[in-house]
């Protein structure tokens, strides 16, 4: 619990947007240096080829089998006041699901759908409608449905913010909105992303610092003279920092981003690129429609880049090895597109 507090209580920032922020925090910088694809996206793509995945999508694929490879269970915590009132309704919760299931397997070919875990436990607790981030993170702790990813859902953050994800749990903690607006749904989808070992495309970007902030430029490399630690692990300087993936673009923080296009300014990189207009060459401007962004208008947020789908599938594999052999390929086949189907029925 305290490794989660502490984990929980190292984001101390906020922002203001129609959307709100997202509680997670970035990656501990040791632990981004310990990526098995810190400085080598080349291991990625190998993975990908070890496991069968295309190199190219068909935009014209069936959701469910056979390319649906994993099938995780979801357990929904929902919060209520003493008497009962608030959370989602039976219909919401559906809707949530098959929002789930879409950007995972019709927008994206993640090889990754999910299913409702028996139902919703509720908790009706006036107290627990509102939670700060650290008593997010013990909330999710002790309510815990081990070999599911647990789905926490709350009235409001005390800060505003859209969700929180705490991967030591594997737990997703999202308010009211993300329910009640069909447009704030992909909150959720993003949660899980990091539950499942994403970072923010836009992460260490504040930092404004040549050695964890991604250039504009996907070809760049470390000049001669730089005393970068990350210089000696990868020539290549977008695969060392940021959310260490080659083809994620370069994002400055697009919290301020509320359509479908980009519309925003947002200076210059470290080596002086601009982020608005990337010289030219192999480098685009950021992808507004990135789940793992922090595009305000989450209605157009429904994409994830090839490698970010390689992190999330080496993930279910490599790092939650108590839970793949019930999530590969089970014996019952359960419809993308329902919430309430369980082995029994």
């Amino acid at each position: 619990l305290l490794i989660i507090m502490l984990f929980a209580a190292s984001y101390t920032h906020a922002q203001t947007t129609t959307r709100g922020h997202c509680e997670t925090p970035e990656m501990d910088t040791t632990e981004f240096q310990n990526l098995p694809w810190y400085g080598n996206n080349d291991m990625l793509e190998t993975f990908l080829d070890s496991i069968g995945y295309p190199s190219e999508v068909s935009t014209n694929r069936i959701i469910g089998r056979p390319q649906v490879r994993y099938w995780i269970p979801i357990k929904f915590w929902i919060y209520r006041d003493d008497n009962g009132n608030g959370g989602p309704t039976p219909v919401q919760i559906q809707r949530l699901m098959d929002d789930l299931n879409f950007r995972f397997n019709q927008n994206n070919n993640t090889m990754i759908g999910f299913y409702q875990k028996c139902e919703p436990s509720f908790i009706n607790n006036s107290t627990h409608t509102e939670k700060t981030t650290v008593g997010a993170a013990i909330l999710m702790a002790d309510n815990n449905d081990h070999g599911s990813i647990n789905v926490h859902i709350i009235e409001r953050f005390a800060s505003g913010g859209a969700g929180l994800a705490v991967p030591l749990v594997s737990g997703a903690m999202v308010p009211r909105g993300s329910y009640s607006h069909p447009e704030a749904s992909g909150d959720l989808a993003h949660e899980i992303g990091h539950v499942l070992g994403l970072s923010h495309t836009h992460q260490y970007s504040a930092w404004n610092w040549g050695c964890l902030t991604e250039s504009v430029s996907r070809t760049r490399t470390w000049p001669t003279f730089n005393f970068c630690p990350t210089r000696f692990v990868s020539g290549n300087v977008s695969e060392a920092t940021g959310d260490a993936l080659r083809d994620t673009p370069a994002d400055n923080n697009l919290v301020s981003n509320n359509a479908c296009f980009y519309n925003v300014t947002s200076g210059t990189d470290p080596w002086g690129d601009s982020y608005d207009n990337p010289p030219a060459g192999f480098q685009d401007r950021a992808n507004v429609r990135n789940i793992m962004s922090y595009n305000s208008a989450t209605d157009c947020v429904d994409q994830f880049s090839r490698l970010q789908i390689a992190v999330m599938l080496r993930t279910i594999i490599w790092r939650k090895t108590n839970n793949v052999s019930g999530w590969k390929n089970p014996i019952s086949t359960f419809d993308s597109f329902e919430a309430d189907n369980q082995p029994e029925t």
